[in-house]
């Protein structure tokens, strides 16, 4: 089966709790795609997630680190790509909510 992880704290993003997963897909090589998980703020049952994704399109990327900024409505995340380098992406809160909502299942 597949294991989700984080190593990214969850953060309280405009009354839900979103959760950056990553999992690995072992094929011809590992293979790492996260997702974004959202849980309700007040019952903490899930309400959505996104389909797998990667920031670059690496083989290897490890998501370390999730921060909203609400004062800029945007989502910081750290991550390293195969490895060896490290990298960040400020994002806006619209897109990445667009993002997970248009291509969720929702629960």
């Amino acid at each position: 089966g597949i294991v989700l992880s984080t190593t990214c704290s969850p953060d309280d993003v405009q009354e839900e709790i979103w959760i950056l997963v990553h999992f690995v897909s072992y094929e011809s090589r590992r293979f790492y795609y996260h997702a974004w998980v959202v849980l309700d703020r007040s019952t903490g049952k899930l309400k959505t997630h996104s389909i797998p994704f990667t920031f670059e399109g690496a083989p290897v990327e490890y998501a370390l680190g999730l921060e909203y900024d609400s004062i800029n409505n945007t989502i910081f995340v750290s991550y390293s790509v195969n490895d060896c380098v490290s990298r960040c992406i400020c994002m806006p809160v619209s897109s990445v909510r667009d993002f997970i909502y248009k291509t969720h299942n929702v629960i």
